[in-house]
Protein backbone atom coordinates (compact mmCIF):
# COMPACT_ATOMS: atom_id res chain seq x y z
CA UNK A 1 0.00 0.00 0.00
CA UNK A 2 1.42 3.44 -0.99
CA UNK A 3 1.60 6.28 1.43
CA UNK A 4 -0.81 8.92 1.59
CA UNK A 5 0.72 11.86 0.47
CA UNK A 6 -0.71 15.11 2.00
CA UNK A 7 -2.03 17.84 -0.71
CA UNK A 8 0.17 20.19 0.81
CA UNK A 9 2.96 17.85 -0.04
CA UNK A 10 1.55 17.14 -3.22
CA UNK A 11 1.20 21.09 -3.96
CA UNK A 12 4.98 22.20 -2.62
CA UNK A 13 6.32 19.39 -5.34
CA UNK A 14 4.34 20.42 -8.21
CA UNK A 15 5.09 24.41 -7.17
CA UNK A 16 9.29 23.33 -6.91
CA UNK A 17 8.76 22.08 -10.55
CA UNK A 18 6.71 23.97 -12.55
CA UNK A 19 8.48 25.63 -15.82
CA UNK A 20 6.91 29.43 -14.32
CA UNK A 21 5.63 29.77 -11.35
CA UNK A 22 2.09 30.01 -10.35
CA UNK A 23 0.05 33.04 -9.26
CA UNK A 24 -0.78 31.37 -6.16
CA UNK A 25 0.88 31.27 -2.46
CA UNK A 26 5.16 31.24 -3.23
CA UNK A 27 7.23 28.05 -3.08
CA UNK A 28 8.26 28.93 0.41
CA UNK A 29 4.96 29.45 1.98
CA UNK A 30 3.94 26.10 0.31
CA UNK A 31 6.75 24.32 1.31
CA UNK A 32 6.47 25.83 5.48
CA UNK A 33 2.97 24.35 5.20
CA UNK A 34 4.30 21.20 4.97
CA UNK A 35 5.59 18.46 6.56
CA UNK A 36 9.20 18.88 5.33
CA UNK A 37 9.89 14.82 5.75
CA UNK A 38 7.17 13.60 3.99
CA UNK A 39 7.94 16.03 0.97
CA UNK A 40 11.63 14.63 0.79
CA UNK A 41 10.04 11.20 1.09
CA UNK A 42 7.63 12.05 -2.50
CA UNK A 43 10.46 13.43 -4.04
CA UNK A 44 12.72 10.57 -3.44
CA UNK A 45 10.29 8.40 -4.45
CA UNK A 46 9.29 9.93 -7.51
CA UNK A 47 12.65 9.91 -8.72
CA UNK A 48 13.09 13.64 -9.19
CA UNK A 49 15.89 14.36 -6.48
CA UNK A 50 17.85 16.12 -8.73
CA UNK A 51 15.15 18.26 -10.70
CA UNK A 52 13.26 18.86 -7.12
CA UNK A 53 16.75 20.16 -4.86
CA UNK A 54 17.57 22.99 -6.90
CA UNK A 55 14.54 24.67 -6.38
CA UNK A 56 13.65 22.98 -2.45
CA UNK A 57 17.56 24.24 -1.42
CA UNK A 58 16.88 26.60 1.60
CA UNK A 59 13.88 26.25 2.03
CA UNK A 60 14.13 22.24 3.54
CA UNK A 61 15.70 21.72 6.81
CA UNK A 62 19.33 20.71 6.18
CA UNK A 63 19.25 16.89 7.05
CA UNK A 64 16.04 17.25 4.18
CA UNK A 65 18.36 18.85 1.70
CA UNK A 66 20.72 16.33 2.64
CA UNK A 67 18.65 13.65 1.85
CA UNK A 68 17.85 14.81 -1.35
CA UNK A 69 21.23 15.69 -2.54
CA UNK A 70 22.72 12.44 -1.59
CA UNK A 71 20.36 10.74 -4.24
CA UNK A 72 21.12 13.06 -6.80
CA UNK A 73 24.66 11.93 -6.83
CA UNK A 74 23.75 8.38 -6.63
CA UNK A 75 21.48 8.58 -9.93
CA UNK A 76 24.43 10.56 -11.65
CA UNK A 77 26.77 7.64 -10.59
CA UNK A 78 24.01 5.41 -12.16
CA UNK A 79 23.67 7.31 -15.28
CA UNK A 80 27.45 7.39 -15.75
CA UNK A 81 27.59 3.62 -15.43
CA UNK A 82 24.91 3.21 -17.45
CA UNK A 83 26.58 5.31 -20.27
CA UNK A 84 29.72 2.92 -19.83
CA UNK A 85 27.25 0.09 -20.87
CA UNK A 86 25.73 1.33 -23.76
CA UNK A 87 28.80 2.95 -24.68
CA UNK A 88 29.78 -1.56 -24.73
CA UNK A 89 26.87 -2.02 -26.66
CA UNK A 90 26.49 0.32 -29.37
CA UNK A 91 29.73 -0.82 -30.40
CA UNK A 92 28.52 -4.51 -30.70
CA UNK A 93 25.03 -3.61 -32.17
CA UNK A 94 26.97 -1.47 -34.91
CA UNK A 95 29.50 -3.93 -35.19
CA UNK A 96 26.69 -6.62 -36.71
CA UNK A 97 24.78 -4.16 -38.48
CA UNK A 98 21.96 -4.07 -36.29
CA UNK A 99 19.39 -1.21 -36.12
CA UNK A 100 18.77 0.07 -32.99
CA UNK A 101 17.79 3.04 -30.51
CA UNK A 102 18.64 4.18 -27.18
CA UNK A 103 14.92 4.97 -25.37
CA UNK A 104 14.29 7.06 -22.75
CA UNK A 105 16.77 6.57 -19.68
CA UNK A 106 20.53 7.96 -20.94
CA UNK A 107 18.77 10.24 -23.61
CA UNK A 108 16.75 11.75 -21.29
CA UNK A 109 19.58 12.41 -19.13
CA UNK A 110 21.95 13.99 -21.16
CA UNK A 111 19.38 16.19 -23.65
CA UNK A 112 16.35 16.78 -21.31
CA UNK A 113 18.11 17.31 -17.54
CA UNK A 114 21.35 19.03 -19.11
CA UNK A 115 21.94 20.61 -15.58
CA UNK A 116 20.73 18.08 -12.81
CA UNK A 117 20.78 14.14 -12.93
CA UNK A 118 17.60 12.79 -13.94
CA UNK A 119 18.01 9.21 -12.30
CA UNK A 120 16.69 5.95 -13.84
CA UNK A 121 16.62 2.19 -13.35
CA UNK A 122 17.34 0.51 -16.34
CA UNK A 123 18.75 0.74 -19.94
CA UNK A 124 16.59 0.86 -22.65
CA UNK A 125 16.76 -0.58 -26.03
CA UNK A 126 15.05 -1.23 -29.60
CA UNK A 127 15.53 -2.96 -32.86
CA UNK A 128 13.91 -4.29 -35.28
CA UNK A 129 12.02 -7.64 -34.79
CA UNK A 130 13.32 -8.91 -37.63
CA UNK A 131 16.96 -8.14 -36.01
CA UNK A 132 15.97 -9.13 -32.40
CA UNK A 133 17.71 -12.71 -33.10
CA UNK A 134 21.35 -10.78 -34.06
CA UNK A 135 20.51 -7.96 -31.45
CA UNK A 136 20.38 -10.76 -28.63
CA UNK A 137 23.81 -12.50 -30.50
CA UNK A 138 25.47 -9.18 -30.23
CA UNK A 139 24.96 -8.03 -26.86
CA UNK A 140 25.48 -11.77 -25.44
CA UNK A 141 29.20 -11.03 -26.90
CA UNK A 142 29.05 -8.24 -24.20
CA UNK A 143 28.23 -10.10 -21.63
CA UNK A 144 24.57 -9.56 -21.31
CA UNK A 145 22.29 -12.64 -21.01
CA UNK A 146 18.74 -12.93 -21.44
CA UNK A 147 17.06 -13.09 -17.81
CA UNK A 148 12.91 -13.66 -18.31
CA UNK A 149 11.83 -15.94 -15.41
CA UNK A 150 8.57 -17.36 -16.80
CA UNK A 151 8.91 -18.29 -21.17
CA UNK A 152 5.59 -19.90 -21.74
CA UNK A 153 3.94 -16.36 -20.06
CA UNK A 154 6.33 -14.22 -22.16
CA UNK A 155 5.39 -16.38 -25.53
CA UNK A 156 1.36 -16.06 -24.66
CA UNK A 157 1.76 -12.39 -24.12
CA UNK A 158 3.68 -11.78 -26.83
CA UNK A 159 5.76 -9.13 -25.22
CA UNK A 160 7.14 -6.25 -26.68
CA UNK A 161 10.54 -6.76 -25.24
CA UNK A 162 13.04 -8.35 -22.99
CA UNK A 163 14.61 -8.30 -19.90
CA UNK A 164 18.82 -8.80 -19.95
CA UNK A 165 20.84 -9.38 -17.20
CA UNK A 166 24.62 -8.08 -16.93
CA UNK A 167 26.66 -9.60 -13.74
CA UNK A 168 23.41 -11.80 -12.37
CA UNK A 169 21.49 -7.67 -12.49
CA UNK A 170 18.74 -7.44 -15.01
CA UNK A 171 19.95 -4.06 -16.28
CA UNK A 172 18.50 -3.73 -19.36
CA UNK A 173 15.20 -4.13 -21.74
CA UNK A 174 15.83 -4.90 -25.54
CA UNK A 175 12.51 -3.56 -27.24
CA UNK A 176 11.30 -4.92 -31.11
CA UNK A 177 8.71 -2.26 -30.09
CA UNK A 178 7.49 1.07 -28.66
CA UNK A 179 4.47 -0.94 -26.98
CA UNK A 180 5.39 -3.66 -24.36
CA UNK A 181 0.97 -4.57 -24.30
CA UNK A 182 0.07 -6.82 -26.95
CA UNK A 183 -3.62 -5.44 -26.50
CA UNK A 184 -2.40 -1.96 -27.42
CA UNK A 185 -0.07 -3.25 -29.77
CA UNK A 186 -2.99 -4.60 -31.96
CA UNK A 187 -4.78 -1.85 -31.74
CA UNK A 188 -2.36 0.78 -32.36
CA UNK A 189 -0.62 1.31 -35.95
CA UNK A 190 2.97 2.17 -34.93
CA UNK A 191 5.60 1.17 -37.36
CA UNK A 192 9.30 0.28 -36.38
CA UNK A 193 11.02 0.46 -39.23
CA UNK A 194 9.45 4.56 -40.08
CA UNK A 195 10.55 4.80 -36.66
CA UNK A 196 14.19 3.16 -37.14
CA UNK A 197 14.99 5.09 -40.40
CA UNK A 198 14.04 8.53 -39.02
CA UNK A 199 16.36 8.01 -35.98
CA UNK A 200 19.19 10.96 -35.11
CA UNK A 201 22.62 10.01 -33.91
CA UNK A 202 23.20 11.93 -30.69
CA UNK A 203 26.75 12.43 -27.75
CA UNK A 204 25.64 11.10 -24.62
CA UNK A 205 28.84 12.37 -22.69
CA UNK A 206 30.92 10.76 -25.02
CA UNK A 207 29.15 7.50 -26.00
CA UNK A 208 27.61 7.83 -29.95
CA UNK A 209 24.43 6.76 -29.82
CA UNK A 210 20.91 6.68 -31.94
CA UNK A 211 18.02 8.33 -30.58
CA UNK A 212 14.69 8.79 -31.94
CA UNK A 213 14.23 11.84 -33.86
CA UNK A 214 12.86 14.56 -31.53
CA UNK A 215 9.14 14.42 -32.80
CA UNK A 216 8.68 10.38 -32.25
CA UNK A 217 10.49 10.80 -28.98
CA UNK A 218 8.01 13.16 -27.40
CA UNK A 219 5.22 10.41 -28.81
CA UNK A 220 6.85 7.87 -27.29
CA UNK A 221 7.62 9.71 -23.94
CA UNK A 222 3.75 10.48 -23.87
CA UNK A 223 2.53 6.81 -24.74
CA UNK A 224 5.23 6.02 -21.94
CA UNK A 225 3.80 8.16 -19.39
CA UNK A 226 0.20 6.78 -19.81
CA UNK A 227 1.40 3.40 -18.80
CA UNK A 228 3.07 3.95 -15.72
CA UNK A 229 1.41 3.78 -12.22
CA UNK A 230 4.35 4.99 -10.58
CA UNK A 231 6.55 7.94 -10.84
CA UNK A 232 4.29 9.99 -12.63
CA UNK A 233 5.06 13.13 -11.93
CA UNK A 234 8.79 12.22 -13.13
CA UNK A 235 7.04 11.17 -16.27
CA UNK A 236 5.53 14.55 -16.84
CA UNK A 237 8.68 16.41 -15.55
CA UNK A 238 9.77 14.10 -18.33
CA UNK A 239 7.70 15.41 -21.32
CA UNK A 240 8.00 19.38 -19.96
CA UNK A 241 12.03 19.41 -20.20
CA UNK A 242 11.71 17.55 -22.97
CA UNK A 243 9.38 19.68 -24.41
CA UNK A 244 11.82 22.82 -23.64
CA UNK A 245 15.53 21.63 -24.64
CA UNK A 246 14.24 19.35 -27.94
CA UNK A 247 10.83 20.66 -29.12
CA UNK A 248 8.90 18.13 -31.37
CA UNK A 249 7.33 19.47 -34.73
CA UNK A 250 4.38 19.71 -33.49
CA UNK A 251 2.00 19.60 -37.13
CA UNK A 252 4.16 16.06 -37.63
CA UNK A 253 3.62 14.99 -34.51
CA UNK A 254 0.09 15.73 -34.48
CA UNK A 255 0.12 13.85 -38.00
CA UNK A 256 1.62 10.92 -36.71
CA UNK A 257 0.13 10.38 -33.85
CA UNK A 258 -3.29 10.17 -36.19
CA UNK A 259 -1.78 8.03 -38.17
CA UNK A 260 -0.71 5.37 -35.26
CA UNK A 261 -4.13 5.81 -33.54
CA UNK A 262 -2.42 7.20 -30.79
CA UNK A 263 -4.15 10.81 -30.53
CA UNK A 264 -6.49 10.18 -26.66
CA UNK A 265 -3.43 9.03 -25.00
CA UNK A 266 -0.79 11.26 -26.35
CA UNK A 267 -3.24 14.34 -25.80
CA UNK A 268 -4.33 12.99 -22.48
CA UNK A 269 -0.36 13.32 -21.28
CA UNK A 270 0.29 16.27 -22.88
CA UNK A 271 -2.21 18.19 -21.24
CA UNK A 272 -1.43 16.73 -17.81
CA UNK A 273 1.93 17.75 -18.50
CA UNK A 274 0.99 21.16 -19.40
CA UNK A 275 -1.57 21.59 -16.90
CA UNK A 276 0.67 20.47 -14.02
CA UNK A 277 4.02 21.49 -14.58
CA UNK A 278 3.33 23.84 -17.76
CA UNK A 279 4.94 22.43 -20.16
CA UNK A 280 4.85 24.71 -23.50
CA UNK A 281 1.98 22.54 -25.09
CA UNK A 282 0.14 24.13 -27.77
CA UNK A 283 -3.48 23.90 -26.30
CA UNK A 284 -4.45 23.79 -30.21
CA UNK A 285 -2.19 20.59 -30.19
CA UNK A 286 -3.90 18.77 -27.48
CA UNK A 287 -7.24 19.30 -28.72
CA UNK A 288 -6.30 18.20 -32.77
CA UNK A 289 -4.50 15.27 -30.99
CA UNK A 290 -7.89 14.16 -29.22
CA UNK A 291 -10.42 14.12 -31.86
CA UNK A 292 -13.95 14.32 -31.04
CA UNK A 293 -15.71 16.06 -28.55
CA UNK A 294 -16.03 12.75 -26.12
CA UNK A 295 -12.36 12.22 -25.84
CA UNK A 296 -11.75 15.84 -25.23
CA UNK A 297 -14.00 15.25 -22.05
CA UNK A 298 -11.84 12.38 -21.26
CA UNK A 299 -8.63 15.27 -21.62
CA UNK A 300 -10.30 17.51 -19.67
CA UNK A 301 -11.56 14.54 -16.78
CA UNK A 302 -7.39 13.04 -16.94
CA UNK A 303 -5.53 15.97 -16.38
CA UNK A 304 -4.78 16.06 -12.85
CA UNK A 305 -1.49 14.38 -11.54
CA UNK A 306 -1.85 11.56 -8.71
CA UNK A 307 1.17 10.56 -7.49
CA UNK A 308 -0.47 6.45 -6.75
CA UNK A 309 -3.51 5.04 -5.44
CA UNK A 310 -4.50 3.19 -2.36
CA UNK A 311 -5.29 0.36 -4.33
CA UNK A 312 -2.88 -2.82 -4.03
CA UNK A 313 -0.37 -1.89 -6.43
CA UNK A 314 -0.63 1.25 -5.96
CA UNK A 315 -3.15 1.50 -8.39
CA UNK A 316 -6.04 3.94 -8.70
CA UNK A 317 -9.41 3.75 -10.70
CA UNK A 318 -7.89 7.38 -12.45
CA UNK A 319 -4.34 5.69 -13.52
CA UNK A 320 -5.94 2.70 -14.16
CA UNK A 321 -8.24 4.76 -16.82
CA UNK A 322 -4.90 6.60 -18.37
CA UNK A 323 -3.46 3.05 -18.75
CA UNK A 324 -6.14 1.83 -20.24
CA UNK A 325 -6.47 4.57 -22.78
CA UNK A 326 -6.52 3.89 -26.40
CA UNK A 327 -8.13 5.33 -29.49
CA UNK A 328 -11.59 5.98 -28.44
CA UNK A 329 -14.35 5.77 -25.56
CA UNK A 330 -15.65 2.11 -26.51
CA UNK A 331 -11.98 0.48 -26.90
CA UNK A 332 -10.91 2.42 -23.79
CA UNK A 333 -13.45 0.82 -21.47
CA UNK A 334 -13.31 -2.90 -22.62
CA UNK A 335 -9.25 -2.27 -22.10
CA UNK A 336 -10.04 -1.09 -18.62
CA UNK A 337 -12.39 -3.75 -17.87
CA UNK A 338 -9.91 -6.50 -18.84
CA UNK A 339 -6.81 -4.71 -16.81
CA UNK A 340 -9.44 -4.72 -13.88
CA UNK A 341 -9.89 -8.74 -14.37
CA UNK A 342 -6.06 -9.25 -14.78
CA UNK A 343 -5.32 -7.30 -12.10
CA UNK A 344 -7.51 -8.72 -9.70
CA UNK A 345 -6.53 -12.26 -11.25
CA UNK A 346 -2.54 -11.45 -10.58
CA UNK A 347 -3.08 -10.19 -7.06
CA UNK A 348 -4.89 -13.73 -6.46
CA UNK A 349 -2.39 -15.46 -8.17
CA UNK A 350 1.07 -13.91 -6.39
CA UNK A 351 -1.12 -14.45 -2.91
CA UNK A 352 -1.31 -17.96 -3.48
CA UNK A 353 2.06 -19.23 -5.01
CA UNK A 354 4.35 -16.40 -3.68
CA UNK A 355 6.54 -14.37 -6.47
CA UNK A 356 7.47 -16.15 -9.47
CA UNK A 357 11.17 -17.77 -9.21
CA UNK A 358 14.07 -16.88 -11.53
CA UNK A 359 14.05 -18.85 -14.90
CA UNK A 360 17.03 -20.92 -16.46
CA UNK A 361 17.72 -18.48 -19.39
CA UNK A 362 17.58 -19.15 -23.32
CA UNK A 363 19.98 -21.97 -23.43
CA UNK A 364 17.40 -24.35 -21.58
CA UNK A 365 14.25 -23.19 -22.74
CA UNK A 366 11.99 -24.15 -25.38
CA UNK A 367 9.92 -21.02 -24.96
CA UNK A 368 12.94 -18.58 -26.08
CA UNK A 369 13.35 -20.53 -29.80
CA UNK A 370 9.32 -20.34 -30.16
CA UNK A 371 9.11 -16.40 -29.24
CA UNK A 372 12.18 -15.43 -31.20
CA UNK A 373 10.11 -17.23 -34.58
CA UNK A 374 7.16 -15.33 -33.42
CA UNK A 375 8.56 -11.91 -33.13
CA UNK A 376 9.68 -12.03 -36.65
CA UNK A 377 6.77 -13.13 -38.01
CA UNK A 378 5.33 -9.97 -36.97
CA UNK A 379 4.22 -6.88 -39.22
CA UNK A 380 6.18 -3.64 -39.23
CA UNK A 381 3.18 -2.23 -36.68
CA UNK A 382 3.97 -5.33 -34.21
CA UNK A 383 1.02 -7.16 -35.19
CA UNK A 384 1.44 -10.69 -34.63
CA UNK A 385 0.38 -13.57 -36.85
CA UNK A 386 -0.25 -17.30 -36.34
CA UNK A 387 2.53 -19.66 -37.83
CA UNK A 388 1.17 -20.67 -41.19
CA UNK A 389 -1.57 -17.93 -41.85
CA UNK A 390 -2.06 -16.74 -45.00
CA UNK A 391 -4.19 -14.48 -44.23
CA UNK A 392 -3.59 -10.23 -44.92
CA UNK A 393 -1.54 -9.07 -42.10
CA UNK A 394 -3.98 -5.53 -41.83
CA UNK A 395 -6.73 -6.76 -39.93
CA UNK A 396 -10.43 -5.10 -40.44
CA UNK A 397 -10.83 -2.82 -37.25
CA UNK A 398 -13.63 -5.09 -35.74
CA UNK A 399 -11.84 -8.00 -36.41
CA UNK A 400 -8.82 -6.67 -34.50
CA UNK A 401 -11.56 -5.44 -31.36
CA UNK A 402 -12.58 -8.46 -31.46
CA UNK A 403 -9.20 -9.58 -30.27
CA UNK A 404 -8.79 -7.51 -28.23
CA UNK A 405 -11.45 -8.28 -26.23
CA UNK A 406 -10.43 -12.16 -26.32
CA UNK A 407 -6.68 -11.73 -24.99
CA UNK A 408 -7.61 -11.56 -21.22
CA UNK A 409 -8.17 -15.71 -21.95
CA UNK A 410 -4.74 -15.93 -23.41
CA UNK A 411 -3.06 -14.01 -20.88
CA UNK A 412 -2.18 -10.02 -20.81
CA UNK A 413 0.81 -7.98 -20.13
CA UNK A 414 1.54 -6.80 -16.15
CA UNK A 415 -0.71 -3.41 -15.50
CA UNK A 416 1.28 -0.74 -15.27
CA UNK A 417 4.66 -2.12 -16.36
CA UNK A 418 6.61 0.90 -18.11
CA UNK A 419 8.04 -0.25 -20.92
CA UNK A 420 5.95 0.83 -23.57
Amino acid sequence: MSPRWSADSRRALVASLRAQPSSGPSLASLVDACDPGQLADLVISEGIAGPARERLAGLLPPGHCSRLATEARRDAVRHLAYLGLLGKFAVALDQAEVSWVALKGPVLAELSYPDVPRGYGDLDLMVPPGQLRGALSALEGTGAVVAEPDWSRVVNEAKGQLSLAVHGLPLVDLHWHLVYLRSARERWAIPTDDLLGRRQRVRLKDVDAWSLDPTDFIAHLALHASFGSDQQLRRLLDIERTVAHRAPDWEVLVQRCRAWRVGLPVSVMLNRARQTLGAAVPEEVVAELAGGRSNRLVVRQLSEWVPAGRMPGQRSVRNGLTRSLRDGLLATAGEFACQTRRAIADSLRLTAAGPDKPGDGPGVCPGFESYLEMVERADRYGHLEPAGSTQSRRRPRARRLRQVRELPRHGRGRAGHGAC
